[in-house]
């Protein structure tokens, strides 16, 4: 089976100039995500952040996300996905519990896009490496992570048919980004 970082990276080759995401305000064409997340994979290596260990992705839904998202990727890291406004006491509790190594919040975000030179490439990965981890909402106690290994990621692309030509489409996405539908849909 192809590893969903391949494949991404094909699709990304192949539709350069369509737009990859849209926020209303601002478009990222497929070029831009590889340049960003290329960024984020720079900034994070620098770090010596790499395979199963945890990054904070905390901020407001916007087009740059998916950029750090597939940035952590590319280091071979995992996520844990969170956006503002969560509760001090759960973003707290959630990087200890997952033992975080970085916030990466807005601010932080424009900081890489702004001052660090791509990164192409990427880590190698096991399947069952750590890619990311969703948190229950906690209404009966703390909240509980579930794992997903990269083995999870490539499964979901794979069940996507690939096609020889994507039509260009857009599509609302209401999910909150730290619920499992919202990462698969994203895979997708």
């Amino acid at each position: 089976m192809r590893r969903f970082i391949d494949r991404i990276s094909e699709i990304i080759s192949r539709y350069r100039y369509r737009t990859a995401f849209t926020d209303g305000k601002e478009t990222l064409t497929y070029l831009q995500l590889e340049t960003e997340s290329a960024k984020v994979y720079r900034f994070l290596k620098e770090r010596g952040i790499g395979r199963e260990q945890f990054v904070t992705i905390l901020m407001p839904r916007n087009i740059h996300f998916f950029s750090c998202m597939l940035g952590v990727w590319k280091a071979g890291a995992a996520y844990v996905m969170m956006e503002e406004g969560y509760p001090a006491e759960r973003v707290s509790f959630i990087q200890k519990n997952c033992g975080s190594l970085l916030t990466i919040d807005q601010a932080l975000t424009e900081k890489i896009l702004s001052e660090y030179e791509p990164l192409y490439g990427h880590e190698e990965t096991d399947v069952h490496d750590a890619a990311y981890a969703v948190y229950t909402s906690g209404s009966t106690g703390n909240p509980k992570g579930v794992l997903h290994e990269y083995g999870n990621v490539d499964q979901c692309a794979a069940v996507t048919p690939e096609k020889e030509e994507y039509p260009e489409s857009v599509f609302a996405y209401s999910a909150a980004l730290n619920f499992v539908a919202a990462q698969i849909y994203l895979i997708d």
